[in-house]
């Protein structure tokens, strides 16, 4: 749990002008968060530029936050942090207001192919 209070204390970096270009040229895509399963990392209705490409040349990290296919409703995305991964590539997926989230706890690992994006920074 102190690990995760201590990723959850990590600040988001807001977006630069080269984010915004690679945005604009849609590289980046634009997410707001829904819901509290994120706080006090994200607010809802805050905006987000995630990286659909991230996970291309190598597997996420412990503590990146992830846009992911929801498993029960494939057209709804959530946004969660990564805690772990399994060595068959599932990672164990939980929101910073463990309260308020549904995730791993609920619905267990996911496969890495549910995970549409990398949460890069915050949109002005």
């Amino acid at each position: 749990m102190f690990i995760l209070r201590l990723m959850c204390s990590m600040s988001l970096p807001h977006a630069t002008a080269i984010d915004i270009c690679l945005w604009l040229l849609r590289h980046y895509r634009r997410f707001r968060i829904q819901g509290n399963s994120m706080l006090p990392t994200l607010l809802p209705d805050q905006e987000v530029l995630i990286n659909p490409r991230a996970y291309r040349q190598s597997p996420p990290s412990p503590g990146e936050i992830v846009v992911v296919r929801h498993p029960q409703q494939p057209e709804l995305l959530i946004v969660k942090r990564i805690l772990f991964l399994e060595s068959d590539g599932r990672c164990y997926l939980q929101g910073d207001n463990a309260i308020a989230s549904t995730d791993s706890r609920q619905f267990g690992l996911l496969p890495l192919s549910q995970i549409a994006g990398k949460v890069h920074c915050r949109f002005p």
